[in-house]
């Protein structure tokens, strides 16, 4: 009767490689909630860095220029739609979110822990021909 038995244990190494499994995918979620808050709070508190490539991006955006108030609108009230833990020298992501005035826009940003402030990569009007409702990357 060793077949039921090792049925047994293959199932039970599922459920417990797919718990583990959810546990690492709500870890990493908390991880860059945590991140998010982070960035939020150096808007807040205007520790904010902006790259010479977000400032020039933002004034040449094809939609219209991209001001500094806006991109703050976009962090205090965004998302994050994607992680880049492997981005050097800080792990960075990509935050959606809408202006006041409706203005969709994504900010790529990271979060420097030594210098508790934020650094904004890129900002840009996300193209509606390239993203499902700016927030997934069309194929």
């Amino acid at each position: 009767m060793l077949l039921p038995s090792l049925c047994v244990n293959l199932r039970l190494k599922r459920e417990v490689f797919f718990l583990n499994k959810q546990l690492f995918f709500l870890m990493i979620c908390v991880i860059y909630d945590m991140m998010l808050e982070q960035i939020q709070k150096c808007f807040q508190l205007e520790k904010v860095l902006y790259t010479k490539h977000a400032k020039d991006e933002m004034e040449i955006e094809e939609f219209g220029e991209i001001l500094e108030y806006e991109v703050c609108e976009v962090v205090l009230t965004g998302k994050v739609i994607e992680n880049y833990p492997g981005d050097e020298p800080y792990p960075s992501c990509l935050i959606y979110g809408k202006t006041n005035v409706d203005r969709p826009v994504h900010v790529v940003c990271a979060y420097s822990e030594d210098d508790e402030i934020t650094i904004i990569i890129t900002v840009y009007q996300p193209d509606p021909d390239r993203w499902i409702d700016f927030e997934r990357r069309k194929e």
